[in-house]
C-alpha cells in the first residue's frame, strides 16, 4: 500500500517499526576509492559475508546481511529513517545487492564465461533490470601490472552484447569495489554474460560482480561525526522484504574508520 498522507506515515511510524543496527570496523583497504563494508570488515553484527565463486542471488537470510521482517499483505516496506556516524568524511550508499558472481582470475585474459542460471527477481529488479549499476569487487587482491576490465552484458531492455569497460586498479585489494558504467545510452541490466582483462595483472587473486539497485546515500562532511536523515530527505525508498541490504562507502580518508548507526524501516 503507498503511503499517501502523513496520517499513513504516522501509522507506519508507531505500528511496528523495525530498526536495523550498523556497525562496521576499520579498515585501510578503502583509500581512494569505494569499499564494501559488507563483506570484508570486521565487526560486521551479521557476520562478514561470504566471497562468492558460482553464481547467486543473495537475499536477507544471506550471511552478511541484516534479516528483514516482511509486512503484512498488502503492505509494503518503506525506509523512513537512516542513522549514521563514522570517525572518517565519507558517502556511504544503501543498495540492494541483486546478484553476485566471483572467482574470476586476474591472469587470465581469455573471456571468463558467467553461466547466470538464476533469473533475477522482478519486484527487485523491476523492468528487466531498469536501474541496476554493474561493480567489480576484489575478494583477493590481483597483481600490480595495469589492466582493463570488459564486462559484456545484456540490458534492460532486452539488448545483448552490450560492453561495459573501466580500467582494473593495481594490486586491486580484499574489500574494494569499482563501478563500471554502461554503455552510452543504456541504463540497466538484464544480466551478464562475460568478463575479459586486456592484460594479466600478475597475479590470479580473485575478483567478482555484483549486480546492486541504489536505495539511498547520506553524506557525513566532518570526521567524528553523524548525520540523521529522515523520510523526507531520503525520499521513502522502498525496501523488498528479501533485500540484501549492501553498504557501499566512499571514505575521504585513508580508510573506511568505524562506522556505525541504524536504519528504521516503516510497514504501510
Amino acid at each position: 500500500m503507498p503511503i499517501t498522507t502523513m496520517d499513513d506515515f504516522i501509522a507506519g511510524l508507531t505500528g511496528s517499526p523495525q530498526e536495523i543496527p550498523i556497525y562496521y570496523g576499520s579498515s585501510t583497504t578503502a583509500v581512494g576509492g569505494y569499499a564494501n563494508l559488507n563483506n570484508t570488515f570486521g565487526g560486521n553484527l551479521y557476520n562478514q559475508s561470504l566471497t562468492p565463486s558460482t553464481p547467486l542471488i543473495p537475499t536477507d537470510a544471506t550471511r552478511g546481511y541484516p534479516p528483514l521482517t516482511a509486512p503484512a499483505a498488502g503492505q509494503s516496506l518503506y525506509l523512513a529513517r537512516w542513522g549514521f556516524a563514522s570517525s572518517v568524511i565519507q558517502s556511504c550508499a544503501l543498495y540492494d545487492r541483486v546478484y553476485q558472481v566471483g572467482g574470476f582470475s586476474g591472469t587470465s585474459t581469455a573471456t571468463q564465461n558467467i553461466a547466470q542460471t538464476a533469473t533475477l527477481p522482478a519486484t527487485r529488479a523491476p523492468d528487466s533490470g531498469l536501474g541496476l549499476e554493474i561493480w567489480l569487487e576484489s575478494y583477493d587482491a590481483t597483481g600490480a601490472t595495469a589492466s582493463n576490465v570488459t564486462v559484456t552484458y545484456t540490458n534492460s531492455d532486452g539488448i545483448t552484447g552490450r560492453t561495459a569497460t573501466a580500467a582494473m586498479i593495481a594490486n586491486f585489494p580484499i574489500g574494494r569495489m569499482l563501478r563500471i558504467p554502461l554503455q552510452d545510452g543504456d541504463s540497466g541490466v538484464a544480466s551478464v554474460q562475460s568478463v575479459r582483462l586486456s592484460a594479466s595483472t600478475g597475479a590470479a587473486g580473485n575478483f567478482g560482480l555484483a549486480l546492486l539497485r541504489r536505495k539511498a546515500v547520506v553524506h557525513i562532511s566532518s570526521a567524528n561525526t553523524g548525520i540523521v536523515q529522515d523520510f523526507v530527505a531520503l525520499g521513502m525508498p522502498v525496501i523488498d522484504p528479501d533485500a540484501a541490504l549492501q553498504f557501499v562507502q566512499l571514505s575521504g580518508s585513508t580508510g573506511t574508520g568505524p562506522t556505525w548507526g541504524s536504519l528504521t524501516l516503516i510497514s504501510a
